[in-house]
C-alpha cells in the first residue's frame, strides 16, 4: 500500500532525539519526494497529489475532526484530504492517553470521521521512522511553530538545509483557517 508520511516536529519533546531520528530517516529516504512546511494545512496539496492511499501522521495532535467540520486549519487539515473516504489514516501519537492531542472537540479523536479506516498507536519518543519508508511516496516535515518545543525550529532548519528539502513558507500563526467544507 502506498502511503504518505507526515511528520510534525512537535511529536518530540527532546530535540536531541528528534535530530537523531530525522537525520536517520532523511539519510535513508533516498529519492522519495520531500517537502517542509510551516503549518500542516500547507501539506494538503502534497498529500492529495501523492498517489497514496494511506496517510501516516507522526504528531502530538490528531489533526482530524468529524465530518461536519467547516474550519480548515492545522487541527483539521486531515479532514480535507481528497481521497480520505477510500483511504486509511494512521496517527502515531506520543501519549498513551487517547484524549491528549485530539482535535475533535469533546468527542473521541476518531468519532464521526469520513475516512475509510482509521487507527492510532502510541509510540515513545524513540521511534524508528525508517520502517515507514517501504511504500512511501512522499515525506512532509512540519514545524507547527505554535506547538513545537524550544530548539525544534533550529532542528527543522538544519534538516531543510542539510538534506536540501524544498520549503513552503507559511504564517507563524496557525489559526488562519478558512471557513469551508471538506471536498465530497
Amino acid at each position: 500500500m502506498k502511503h504518505y508520511l507526515s511528520i510534525d516536529i512537535d511529536f518530540w519533546h527532546n530535540i536531541d532525539v528528534a535530530k537523531r531520528q530525522l537525520n536517520k530517516l532523511f539519510l535513508k529516504s533516498g529519492s522519495i519526494p520531500k517537502v517542509a512546511v510551516m503549518n500542516h494545512q500547507q501539506m494538503l496539496s502534497f498529500v492529495d497529489n501523492s498517489g497514496a492511499s494511506m496517510l501516516i501522521n507522526v504528531d502530538e495532535h490528531s489533526d482530524v475532526c468529524n465530518k461536519n467540520t467547516d474550519r480548515f486549519e492545522c487541527g483539521s487539515w486531515i479532514s480535507y484530504v481528497n481521497w480520505r473516504k477510500q483511504g486509511e489514516y494512521f496517527w502515531i501519537r506520543n501519549s498513551r492517553d487517547l484524549t491528549h492531542g485530539s482535535c475533535n472537540g469533546q468527542d473521541p479523536w476518531n468519532f464521526d470521521l469520513d475516512w475509510n479506516k482509521v487507527k492510532s498507536i502510541y509510540s515513545k519518543q524513540e521511534i524508528d521512522l525508517c520502517k515507514y519508508l517501504k511504500g512511501c511516496v512522499g515525506i512532509g516535515l512540519c514545524l507547527s511553530p505554535c506547538y513545537c518545543y524550544n530548539g525544534a525550529e533550529n532542528i527543522f532548519r538544519d534538516m531543510i538545509n542539510k538534506y536540501n528539502i524544498p520549503y513552503k513558507r507559511g504564517r507563524r500563526n496557525e489559526y488562519f483557517g478558512a471557513k469551508r467544507k471538506p471536498p465530497e
